[in-house]
């Protein structure tokens, strides 16, 4: 009888070993397929994440070409008033690279120019007029457009008029 028992007890481990067996490879064959669509979901949203930095790329590219080529002066101040950024434009305005300066220095030259914006004369008797606009980190922008022949030109009128005036 024992070993009749023997033989019933390896059939019962063998069949719960075999079910056993079979529910583990039915488990790695669900892992494995969830594996496979993790992985397939992680690439789609990498290759979203890549779209979208080469996206932000080309536009902060974009907006550097823009800021090259622009005809007035555009200035970046930092939360301390010192300058973060100038375009070729506002160099060529002030007469010199104004970055990593403190703005009451490296505009010193237009001192005259109220914070809301306004005309400064500068020491070469080009007029600029200067425009401020406050960020929402704290710093400012600082746009010069350089007003001199329009300066002139308003100059010339009024001299017009008063001598029509007084003739």
């Amino acid at each position: 009888m024992a070993l009749a028992e023997t033989d019933t007890d390896l059939t019962s481990a063998y069949q719960t070993f075999s079910e056993l067996s079979n529910a583990l490879q039915g488990s790695y064959r669900d892992l494995e397929s969830q594996v496979a669509r993790l992985k397939g979901e992680l690439a789609a949203a990498r290759r979203e994440r890549v779209r979208q930095l080469e996206e932000r790329a080309r536009l902060s590219a974009r907006l550097g070409q823009l800021m090259e080529a622009l005809p007035g002066g555009v200035v970046e101040l930092d939360s301390a008033k010192r300058v973060r950024a100038a375009n070729p434009a506002a160099v060529e305005l002030l007469g010199h690279d104004p970055i990593g300066r403190e703005w009451s220095e490296a505009g010193a030259a237009l001192a005259g120019a109220s914070a809301r914006g306004g005309e400064a004369t500068l020491p070469n008797g080009r007029r600029l007029s200067v425009s401020t606009r406050a960020l929402a980190d704290g710093g400012a922008i600082v746009l010069l457009t350089d007003v001199t022949e329009a300066a002139l030109l308003r100059q010339m009128v009024e001299r017009h008029q008063r001598l029509a005036t007084l003739g």
